[in-house]
């Protein structure tokens, strides 16, 4: 009877502990999963900000050279649309000397 007891007893202390165990490794799994969870939500937290960095980035690059293009494209036209005046300018001045000249000479 005594040997059935003592039995019994170590039988329930070991399913004791071996519940304890278990419920210990379920524990240490959900606080790994967690800590994995977590760290996965950091990477694509990382990940997200660098891809809005470098989204901005590019956009503001892209502006950059648009107005970069634009002012050189306006400086442009206006440069050629300058030498059109300097050159009609000339045309006259060049006109109006010789029509000058002209009428000076037959004056003379």
């Amino acid at each position: 009877s005594s040997y059935f007891q003592s039995f019994a007893v170590n039988n329930n202390d070991l399913h004791s502990r071996l519940d304890q165990l278990n419920m210990d490794a379920m524990m240490s799994l959900a606080n790994s999963t967690n800590h994995w969870w977590g760290r996965v939500e950091e990477l694509n937290d990382m990940a997200t900000k660098q891809f809005i960095h470098h989204t901005k980035t590019e956009a503001d690059l892209q502006n950059e050279l648009i107005t970069l293009s634009s002012a050189a494209a306006l400086k442009d036209t206006t440069m050629q649309t300058e030498i059109g005046n300097y050159e009609e300018r000339m045309a006259t001045l060049e006109s109006t000397f010789f029509q000058n000249f002209a009428t000076t000479n037959n004056d003379l």
